[in-house]
């Protein structure tokens, strides 16, 4: 498995892999990064599911095995959140900058004055209902495919959920398989 992201703000391509990540700048410069301090291990199995950035330069790769880590390009400083986002599926920045993560215990959001992520009480969102893929639209909603459903979020606070039975051809989504094109989203179902 491999997940590549390209930073808008260096230029620079993210590799995430199995066993870590790697980086390739713009002028031809790469390193694995072998990153061992606290409760953080880069340097052996660290299985990178998502990685993506926001504006102010930071990276942050979602881990199945060891939570969320968050590199400032700026710097190379390392942040780590191993709680509360374990089985991180993905990080998301919206359209206001603000970082959303998709775990195996549901949505949460980073508190940037608390420095941590706090978890979003969804009603919609039962306990076992995990959230596969996060995006937006163009009005600042969030739309998150679940195992069961396509849920919206709206700015306001509100939720509603969409199943087959309102048109979804298929609710058997794919992890992180979706793409805003325009004024369309697109999320990856069993079905296409």
């Amino acid at each position: 498995v491999t997940v590549l992201y390209e930073s808008p703000y260096s230029r620079t391509l993210w590799i995430g892999q199995r066993q870590g990540v790697s980086y390739l700048t713009a002028d031809g410069r790469g390193a694995h990064l072998d990153i061992k301090e606290g409760t953080l291990d880069m340097t052996g199995y660290f299985m990178v599911n998502h990685i993506t950035g926001d504006r102010r330069g930071n990276v942050w790769i979602s881990s199945a095995s060891d939570g969320i880590v968050c590199i400032s390009e700026n710097t190379m400083e390392v942040a780590h959140y191993p709680e509360p986002c374990v089985g991180a599926t993905a990080c998301f920045v919206d359209s206001r900058d603000r970082v959303w993560a998709i775990c195996t215990d549901g949505l949460f959001g980073y508190d940037q004055e608390k420095g941590r992520f706090e978890q979003v009480g969804i009603p919609l969102l039962a306990r076992g209902k995990k959230i596969l893929a996060i995006n937006e639209d163009r009005y600042g909603a969030l739309w998150l495919a679940t195992e069961q459903a396509l849920v919206r979020v709206d700015s306001a606070g509100g939720v509603c959920s969409f199943t087959q039975a309102d048109g979804v051809a298929c609710t058997s989504f794919l992890p992180n398989s979706t793409f805003c094109y325009g004024d369309s989203l697109y999320f990856g179902t069993a079905q296409g």
